[in-house]
């Protein structure tokens, strides 16, 4: 181990994660934008925790539940921290905390802070959802709409591309550091998750991302805007057990008729293919002539994905 540890730091994120009930992408943004708690390293650069990090963090949850953020009591003595959890004690019963923050106070705070170019904001509100929610409540209730409030608006001209870029960047990092948080068995099925050509819009499948790893995958993500070949090139290499795709704008093109065509001419036998997103209606016959399974929601997906792993 480094030369800085001691026999103090012996706890792994995992089991912070389990004692604490805070996500690993929770804790570590608390540790890298506020400094909120300093793990030791091992000498492969592993974090690990001591039994008062586990309290301290303990306490951020209290009060980030009681309506605090995290950015006003990261610093505070673990002294202080005891005098406001106890302040604040009405405030902590959890059926309290679901009336100040439910589903629909999440999703509008956060668009009123993409409107605001509130970058800070949406990143705490986001961490906030994260900690109040079950990943699947966070992914459906939150994120989704959000992500489609974000194209609707973008749509009528009541945001800007600047408004979808901010929002874009923050919520992609932030189901990045969602999905570095699983660890997937080493017999986990595997599963590519990509856009075609023209499809410039990622955050689908990003989503999708999330859910596959929450779900036990083990996930390629090759990102947005590839062609069919490529695309069919990763799975004759990889050979994954499930293809998913995330058709979201334009519902009309052309091209994509094609290039689904074009990829389900490649796929390898036992691989599943998914597709999914706002316009994926739109190639239904397509995707009935393919044998592609087209989903209606996120919920669908990861019971599809439940189904398959069984078989």
């Amino acid at each position: 181990m480094l030369a800085s540890m001691n026999e103090d730091y012996i706890y792994p994120i995992n089991v912070v994660v389990n004692k604490t009930g805070l996500t690993a992408h929770v804790i570590r943004a608390w540790e890298k934008r506020y400094n909120a708690i300093e793990p030791g390293r091992t000498d492969t650069n592993r974090r690990l925790y001591r039994e008062k990090d586990i309290y301290r963090l303990k306490l951020f949850s209290k009060l980030t539940k009681s309506g605090h953020s995290i950015s006003t009591v990261a610093n505070l003595t673990t002294e202080d921290l005891e005098k406001l959890v106890s302040e604040n004690e009405e405030k902590l019963d959890t059926n309290s905390t679901r009336e100040i923050w439910n589903k629909n106070s999440f999703l509008s705070v956060g668009m009123q802070s993409i409107e605001d170019l509130d970058e800070k904001r949406l990143e705490e509100i986001l961490s906030r959802a994260s900690v109040e929610l079950s990943q699947p409540e966070l992914i459906q209730e939150v994120l989704i709409p959000m992500i489609r409030k974000i194209g609707d608006n973008w749509k009528t001209g009541s945001l800007r591309i600047y408004h979808e870029h901010l929002a874009s960047e923050v919520i992609r990092t932030f189901l990045a550091n969602l999905r570095s948080g699983f660890k997937f068995e080493a017999n986990a099925p595997q599963i590519i998750i990509a856009t075609l050509s023209g499809q410039m819009h990622e955050l689908g499948a990003l989503v999708a991302a999330s859910a596959a790893t929450s779900e036990g995958w083990r996930v390629t993500y090759l990102g947005s805007n590839l062609p069919a070949e490529e695309i069919a090139a990763a799975v004759q290499y990889s050979k994954p057990k499930a293809l998913a795709l995330s058709l979201v704008y334009p519902p009309d093109d052309p091209k994509i008729n094609n290039e689904l065509l074009k990829l389900s001419k490649h796929l390898e036998n036992g691989t599943t293919l998914f597709v999914g997103g706002h316009s994926a209606e739109s190639y239904a016959e397509t995707l009935a002539g393919i044998n592609a399974h087209l989903l209606l929601d996120i919920n669908d997906f990861r019971n599809e994905l439940v189904k398959i792993r069984k078989k």
